[in-house]
């Protein structure tokens, strides 16, 4: 599951109130961020935005709540669910269970959380919930593909994705704007999935050479 927005979904005034409930307010960090200029350099019109440094940390601790209220529902009703694993990067959110049948009950579970996170704009998209069964040999989870045999690699389509990407660069047709991103995927790819880069620098080895520079 994910949420809608996610990062334009929290706001300053959320992130104090869940800092002083969960956090208790460490180094009084809530008299600090009275202060105007501060708060503009964190937050863009008040909210959280993709791309400045400071908004992973200030999303993850301002959705310390929900992550608790979560992980508390699931020990609740662990008779029910079987074992579980419980994850979220970011807007991505991965829950695993042992037991069949109850998906439904996982989702009103985090649907409930989101009501009572204290994050007033967070909402669940709909569109972007999915299911998955062992049958299928294969788990994803925060968009890392889990193979039978323990290994990780990343999902297809972003891999086809990157391909496509780094095709466009070597004809001379992907937009200089485009260029910073690609970068930034074949970083991401060199962390998360080694051999997937290493194919990529033996196809285009003069072109990483060059985003890299």
């Amino acid at each position: 599951m994910d949420f809608s927005e996610f990062f334009s979904s929290i706001s300053s005034l959320d992130f104090i109130e869940i800092l002083k409930q969960e956090h208790g307010d460490p180094y009084g960090l809530s008299e600090e961020f009275e202060d105007p200029d501060l708060v503009r350099s964190v937050f863009y019109k008040s909210h959280c935005v993709i791309g400045y440094p400071a908004s992973p940390y200030l999303a993850n601790i301002t959705m310390t709540k929900f992550d608790r209220l979560v992980e508390q529902k699931l020990i609740e009703y662990k008779s029910d669910l079987g074992d579980f694993n419980y994850s979220r990067y970011a807007d991505d959110i991965t829950i695993s269970i042992t037991n069949k049948g109850k998906k439904f009950l996982v989702e009103n579970i985090v649907r409930q959380a989101v009501l009572d996170s204290g994050v007033r704009n967070l909402k669940i998209n709909p569109d972007k919930t999915k299911y998955g069964t062992r049958r299928s040999g294969n788990a994803f989870v925060t968009g890392m593909r889990i193979c039978k045999d323990g290994r990780l690699t990343l999902h297809r389509k972003y891999k086809d994705h990157v391909r496509l990407l780094m095709s466009l660069y070597s004809k001379g047709r992907l937009g200089s704007s485009d260029v910073p991103k690609l970068r930034g995927h074949l970083n991401y790819c060199f962390s998360a999935d080694p051999d997937f880069y290493n194919k990529l620098c033996m196809k285009y080895f003069i072109e990483v050479e060059k985003i890299k520079k």
